[in-house]
């Protein structure tokens, strides 16, 4: 308006560079019209004259107009625009952001730009404001030139000071301890926009997921022309239908979308964008009047009262000369809705964009909007455009479309790393004290005590299975426990429930607890304890009762169950056993660890406790460790010519034929006749299979005297051909509903015969040419023929077993041993009973008798719980397999699968894991596969042999474990060491100088522990 009066003060221009130690950056603004401007942030910088109170020195009309100075009733100099056509401006030269000033008209209410002008650009803005008559406006802007910046970040916006006291068990300070602060769940969010492709994109998910993102929002899938296409902002957004409507119409339909979709998600999603883009455009005001916003906002307000509603624009921050969404106007917007009634350099300029948006504390949030991978970011969207990117391409990619980091990736994954993901490690000083800047957020704090702590304690695999005089020393001295040998008396122990306890001490001195007079299973011994959210919890006791023999427990109490088991044994008179066990908690809380023994009548005894806390990043670096070390053997090959000459840079290839770890897979009898499915096995390198059923009595034999092995011997023949080994599964079973009718009619005496005679022709049929046989599965649940024909039933058909086939492993074969604590039956303990008894009948006192360990789990695996059984069951040394194994459906069903084989596979004890997936086609169909599906519990692959995430896992897990492919060069002394797998290799050998080579078999043995050293000539 050029009849306006343009009055401008204290302007301000800071090089952000060029005064940083006496002028850090100034964040206030001011969005009040003020009676009077405030005094020039930074003095007004590299501004001359900024307050114009020397006149116009270093001032000059711009264009045709008139400048002149005036002075307020406060005696306060501005500068005057009038009779103009172009704005006033200094001449000079302008370096780096950082502009402020206040300006007012002389009637109305317009919009004040500041812009800069140089030789290659006429009109660059560079801040904007909404101004008016009466009062001062403050316009705040900047701009960067394309020199070299540095960046002014001041992280105490996002960080508080933290002080650990750290203090002993007996309230001593401790100096030295160890200090690791882990960031679980940052303040600020930073997260990534994604589509439906995630959906059924198993490497879109990995990849959001290792990122580390704190939130996400859906491109289009959450909009209303996606979720309601059919009947029952910017204009061209909206459905064609809902454009067709009468305002009353339009204004219910408006209304019932709210409802449906706010209702739907309510407290699922942290925010709700209501009106998108209602500052630029305005089509619900248009035909729904002004404050159709407002109103659609109030009533979000009311469906969703935990979210954050936004407003959501563009160019705000991106583009100055976008009059439209200038900040003022934007509040312009937020205050109407808020007053209703009720209520190739993109990686450099990314990382600009997020460290600012970070660092400034008005803040709160980033959500990325990166292409859609794979679609959007194919190889040909990834050159540089002009303009809008083609069409199906993406802007903004973080990955190509094999997942694989671009350099904008890598930048999101270092800020990450350095804002979401901190891990600060350090040591209490003199006073107990560790003290740092941490972010604001949650945090795990590890505190190790440097004389016993974890850091100074790997995991104790020790265990024992034998009853000693004396217990020995408490684990970890004792770990997370008070007074846990019992040396200061009861000092820290309490009874639980109604018993009573006291100490005694035994005729070497030995101190130990005692609970008495009890009059339920739970009156014994306990003492309080504050578990963290994350940690492993490894347990440890030993305990002996008065008289008898019983199972006693250890279990936890805390607001949610008042028992969970966390560790049981057998126990005796006359001598001391130990428990072994862990839990996980998935919650920080206090509880009461006690324990428990069904017989009330003898007293417990217990000593020598221990509970020792582990993160799951030192849970993970001790089976990364324990792999190394009890999997793998140092092999150096020192290669030379014929004349003995040492090779240096020869080309070395070892690879893997046949482990020594075998992982196999179950199979079914449509493997026969389905391509697809034998394809798939084939490509897995599976080294070993069993069969599902086919090789049951009930399969092989369902009438009387008419057996039937058609299917098992073409199952047979597919894997010998493919040099596949098998286990025999099973010969008999124990569980009576598992017998077939006319087995279960037989007399005794003729049920003996008929058990021998399968015996006969299944083993006899298949000997030497299967590895292993489950005799008699599941004895220790069940004894339906130890019942029928007398207790060393089993015992006698073992015996016969290995008559039959001498060369196979013999394997028990049981549930719910690893899987579920409060099953008693199966503790490590009982376990061990029955194998002493098979062991001990006559013939077979020598006798190797493998443990299998099924595996079904059902739920979230206990790891801690799980390595403890393994290490009791360890101390047999027989072998150890796991036989059946499966996860239980979830959303984490693929990351648990993982977890159990990293686990199990890293044991010293475990000699083998079969995978007992359902069998596609059939048990994988989309209705089997869904969460709720009743029919394949566990699948790898979809009917069409698709990898799904449990099968990825699978492949990953095997490609390092089963199928390793080594490669290097000798050095300088022809020499090539690496840690290899134990089992069978091939090595090839190449001469780059003169073209030869050479391929050798490699055998990694255990018969020494030092290096494996091979010469080879070439």
């Amino acid at each position: 308006m050029e009849v306006c009066v343009l009055l401008l003060v204290l302007l301000s221009l800071q090089f952000a560079g060029s005064r940083v130690e006496a002028s850090s950056y100034n964040h206030s603004a001011s969005i009040k019209c003020l009676a009077n401007p405030l005094v020039p942030q930074y003095g007004g910088g590299l501004v001359v004259n900024p307050q114009f109170e020397k006149g116009l020195e270093g001032w000059n009309a711009f264009g045709s107009g008139k400048i002149s100075t005036r002075k307020s009733a406060l005696g306060n100099p501005f500068v005057v625009a009038s009779d103009r056509h172009q704005i006033v401006f200094r001449n000079g030269y302008i370096w780096k952001k950082g502009l402020s000033t206040h300006f007012l008209i002389s009637e109305g209410k317009e919009t004040v730009v500041v812009t800069l002008r140089d030789s290659s650009k006429p009109r660059m803005v560079i801040g904007s404001v909404i101004a008016q008559s009466g009062c001062w406006s403050m316009v705040k802007g900047g701009i960067t030139v394309n020199v070299s910046m540095t960046f002014e970040l001041y992280f105490e916006v996002r960080k508080r000071k933290l002080r650990l006291h750290v203090l002993d068990k007996h309230g001593e300070k401790l100096q030295g301890a160890k200090v690791i602060i882990e960031q679980k769940k940052p303040h600020f969010p930073i997260g990534c926009a994604v589509a439906a492709t995630i959906v059924n994109h198993t490497d879109y998910q990995s990849w959001l997921t290792s990122r580390g993102f704190a939130a996400t929002t859906f491109d289009n899938e959450m909009k209303w022309y996606f979720t309601e296409r059919n009947q029952g902002h910017d204009e061209k957004y909206n459905l064609d239908w809902v454009k067709a409507l009468p305002p009353r119409e339009l204004l219910n339909a408006a209304i019932r979308r709210i409802g449906s979709v706010m209702s739907r998600y309510a407290g699922e999603v942290i925010a709700w964008d209501i009106v998108n883009e209602n500052v630029h455009f305005h089509f619900f005001e248009d035909r729904l009047g002004q404050n159709a916003s407002a109103k659609f906002y109030k009533i979000a307000a009311t469906l969703d009262q935990q979210a954050t509603t936004f407003l959501n624009e563009y160019n705000t921050v991106e583009s100055p000369e976008d009059m439209e969404v200038i900040p003022s106007k934007y509040i312009q917007r937020l205050e109407q809705i808020r007053s209703f009634p009720g209520n190739e350099n993109m990686a450099e300029y990314l990382e600009e964009v997020m460290r600012e948006a970070y660092s400034h504390p008005a803040v709160q949030g980033i959500i990325l909007w990166p292409g859609n991978v794979p679609r959007g970011c194919k190889s040909e969207c990834l050159v540089e455009f002009q303009g809008d990117p083609p069409q199906n391409c993406s802007k903004m990619c973080l990955t190509d479309s094999n997942f694989k980091n671009l350099p904008t990736g890598d930048l999101v994954d270092k800020l990450l790393k350095e804002w979401n993901r901190e891990r600060l490690e350090g040591n209490t000083d003199d006073n107990g004290v560790y003290q740092h800047q941490v972010f604001y957020g949650h945090h795990l704090v590890i505190i190790s005590d440097p004389r016993y702590g974890t850091e100074a304690s790997p995991y104790n695999y020790s265990a024992s299975i034998k009853c000693l005089a004396e217990p020995p020393v408490p684990l970890y001295d004792g770990g997370l426990l008070v007074n846990p040998k019992f040396d200061n008396g009861l000092e820290g122990w309490n009874v639980y429930g109604n018993g009573k306890i006291a100490t005694r001490k035994s005729g070497n001195g030995n101190n130990y607890a005692v609970a008495y007079d009890r009059g339920h299973a739970h009156d014994t011994i306990m003492q309080k304890l504050n578990l963290q959210d994350g940690l492993y919890y490894t347990f440890s006791a030993w305990v002996q009762i008065s008289e008898g023999k019983e199972t006693v427990s250890v279990a936890l109490k805390d607001s949610t169950n008042p028992r969970n088991i966390i560790g049981s044994v057998v126990a005796q008179s006359g001598c001391w056993s130990m428990i072994k066990g862990g839990v996980v908690v998935n919650a920080s809380m206090s509880a009461e660890l006690y324990f428990e023994n069904n017989n009330t009548k003898p007293e417990l005894w217990v000593d020598s406790v221990s509970l020792q806390s582990f993160t799951k990043a030192q849970w993970r670096d001790q089976q990364t460790e324990n792999i190394e070390k009890v999997r793998k053997r140092k092999v150096r090959l020192q290669v030379s010519d014929k004349q003995g000459k040492k090779i240096q840079g020869a080309q070395i290839t070892i690879e893997e034929k046949k482990p020594e770890f075998q992982i196999g897979c179950a199979v079914a009898a449509p493997i026969i006749n389905t391509t697809g499915y034998q394809d798939w096995f084939v490509s897995k390198g599976f080294s070993v299979s069993v069969f599902n059923n086919e090789m049951k009595w009930y399969y092989n034999e369902k009438v009387p005297g008419t057996e039937n092995y058609t299917v098992p011997d073409a199952m047979l023949a597919f894997f010998e051909k493919h040099g596949v080994a098998v286990r025999g599964h099973c010969v008999h079973w124990d569980l009576e509903r598992q017998n077939m009718p006319w087995t279960k009619a037989l007399p005794n005496k003729e049920l003996w015969d008929a058990l021998w005679r399968r015996m006969d022709s299944v083993m006899k049929r298949y000997a030497g040419k299967v590895i292993a046989w489950d005799v008699v599965n599941e004895n220790v649940h069940f004894h339906y023929l130890e019942d029928r024909l007398g207790p060393n039933t089993s015992a006698m058909l073992y015996k016969r077993a290995a008559e039959l086939d001498p060369k196979a492993t013999l394997f028990l074969n049981e549930f719910k041993t690893l899987e579920y604590p409060e099953d008693m039956p199966l503790i490590p303990s009982r376990y061990i009973e029955k194998l002493d008894e098979i062991r001990s009948f006559p013939g077979l006192e020598n006798k190797v008798i493998a443990l299998g360990l099924q595996a079904h789990f059902n739920s979230y695996p206990n790891l801690p719980y799980v390595r403890a059984c393994l290490d009791v069951l360890g101390e047999t040394r027989m072998p150890i397999w796991l036989t059946e194994f499966d996860i239980g459906k979830g959303p984490n069903q693929a990351g648990y699968l993982e977890e159990v084989m990293r686990e199990v596979y890293s044991h010293p004890a475990v000699e083998g894991i079969m995978l007992w997936p359902g069998n596609p086609p059939k048990d994988c169909k989309e209705e089997c596969i869904r969460p709720n599906g009743t029919c394949g519990k566990m699948c790898l692959t979809d009917t069409d042999f698709k990898n799904l995430p449990t099968g990825d896992v699978v492949d990953r897990l095997m490609k390092d474990w089963n199928r390793a492919i080594l490669k290097g060069n000798t050095d300088e002394n022809g020499v090539y060491g690496h840690q290899v797998i134990y089992g069978e290799h091939l090595v090839t050998v190449l001469d780059p100088c003169t073209g030869k080579n050479v391929t050798s078999p490699l055998n990694v043995t255990r018969d020494n522990s030092e290096a494996l050293d091979v010469k080879i000539d070439i």
